[in-house]
């Protein structure tokens, strides 16, 4: 029963017709299964509703770009966004407003803002460094997702490594447990994906991959809302996101601890210019892949 009523939640049929005042939509990129998103959201959006008073309903969007276009078009209107995607979004809707970042819970037990993307290398193909990659398969996520593709790209460009002409065949699979599915079943011998997802690997499948390079602190995901919401309703949106402390046993309860987040910060939009670096590696090394 619990399943069907998520399921029901989760498949969120988007209409020109505007929403009514009473209903926002959260929307976020799909970047693990619906299922998985709405566990991993579900105590920010239960705080939203109370706090504000409002329904919040979840959207999953088929792909990283299909969230610009939905928020450009007012079906949208409070985003959890990707680090890149919301440089990619900021970009092209200048009016759309930051409200805060995520902070997770670090190994330690404190707060942080940032994360890791890794490029990684089957030992059972005795990937060992970069260079045995050359020839081989290699798997990304999506052109829009940080450490998916635009930050583990810009550490092969910097290392003098053109991934179009490196490896025989590169697959974009959409979704980070895709590529952690195709190292398991050795579709690939290498790929790229987050350290919080390396460890979910590693906690499945026992150490079956090599690290072969650690990119720099990526900041954590951005909220923002569209340019259409009211700014009155968005400093109270902003407001609760801030207030937003979840417990110790709130992590312990958590599906997807590693993923979680728990609180939030306020930052500047100048806080991903860093991405904006790496954003720049991946325009020139886009091409039509498998």
């Amino acid at each position: 029963m619990i399943k069907k009523i998520i399921g029901i939640l989760l498949v969120t049929l988007l209409v020109s017709e505007a929403f009514a005042k009473d209903q926002l939509v959260f929307g976020v990129p799909p970047w693990r299964k619906p299922e998985a998103l709405y566990e991993i959201h579900k105590p920010i959006i239960e705080a939203l509703e109370q706090q504000l008073g409002i329904k919040l309903v979840f959207h999953v969007s088929s792909d990283y770009e299909s969230l610009i276009h939905k928020v450009q078009s007012e079906l949208v209107d409070i985003v959890a966004f990707s680090p890149n995607l919301y440089v990619q979004a900021k970009q092209r809707i200048p009016l759309l407003r930051y409200l805060a970042t995520v902070n997770k819970r670090s190994k330690q037990g404190g707060l942080v803002d940032n994360y890791y993307s890794v490029i990684l290398g089957l030992k059972s193909r005795n990937i060992d460094v970069l260079a045995d990659l050359k020839g081989k398969r290699f798997a990304f996520t999506d052109y829009q997702s940080t450490s998916g593709y635009v930050y583990p790209n810009m550490v092969l460009m910097q290392q003098g490594i053109d991934p179009k002409t490196f490896f025989s065949d590169i697959f974009m699979l959409k979704k980070h447990g895709k590529v952690l599915e195709a190292l398991v079943q050795e579709k690939v011998e290498g790929g790229a994906t987050s350290n919080e997802l390396l460890q979910e690997l590693r906690e499945n499948h026992g150490d079956i991959v090599n690290v072969l390079s650690q990119t720099k602190p990526i900041p954590y995901d951005a909220y923002a809302t569209a340019p259409h919401v009211d700014p009155v309703l968005a400093a109270r949106i902003q407001q609760v996101l801030l207030n937003i402390r979840l417990s110790d046993a709130d992590y312990q309860r958590a599906r997807f601890k590693k993923n979680q987040p728990m609180a939030f910060s306020l930052k500047s939009d100048a806080f991903y210019d860093s991405i904006r670096e790496a954003a720049n590696f991946s325009i020139s090394s886009q091409r039509e892949i498998k």
